[in-house]
């Protein structure tokens, strides 16, 4: 890869005009600059997948707080669960499953990421292009 020089004069200046391999680097350039675009664009929709899921998990968080919240003060289940779709509609997602076990709370919620990473998720497994978290709250476990 040697460059050879061809000079030329011009009005009494000397011209070093490269020959051979005129816009390698261009080439080159540009290879590297649509790699960094690329790896640029998946670490973007890395995050926001992280993003939505940490959202969904505290939208599940909340709604399952709000089940055992209301079964602690005698609140039927579907009258519990109602207001865990309030409290997960209120955070962007919806209610997936909701069940109250005695005094504790399972709670599934889904959250949908930007239109533009829909078909990514889909890809990933999840059939609706939605992220999923699960929650379960109620009374500690003393054990015994």
């Amino acid at each position: 890869m040697f460059l050879e020089l061809g000079i030329r004069f011009t009005a009494g200046r000397a011209v070093a005009r490269a020959t051979g391999e005129a816009g390698f680097a261009t080439v080159v350039s540009l290879a590297l600059m649509a790699v960094l675009a690329v790896c640029g664009a998946a670490a973007l929709a890395v995050g926001e997948i992280a993003i939505t899921r940490q959202q969904a998990g505290s939208a599940a968080d909340l709604a399952a707080l709000s089940v055992a919240s209301r079964i602690a003060v005698g609140d039927d289940d579907s009258a519990a669960c109602e207001a865990a779709g309030i409290v997960a509609s209120a955070a962007l997602a919806q209610i997936v499953s909701c069940a109250a076990d005695g005094s504790d709370a399972l709670v599934e919620a889904s959250r949908r990421p930007p239109n533009w990473l829909v078909a990514v998720v889909s890809l990933a497994g999840s059939p609706d292009g939605t992220v999923h978290a699960r929650a379960r709250a109620g009374p500690p476990d003393l054990g015994g």
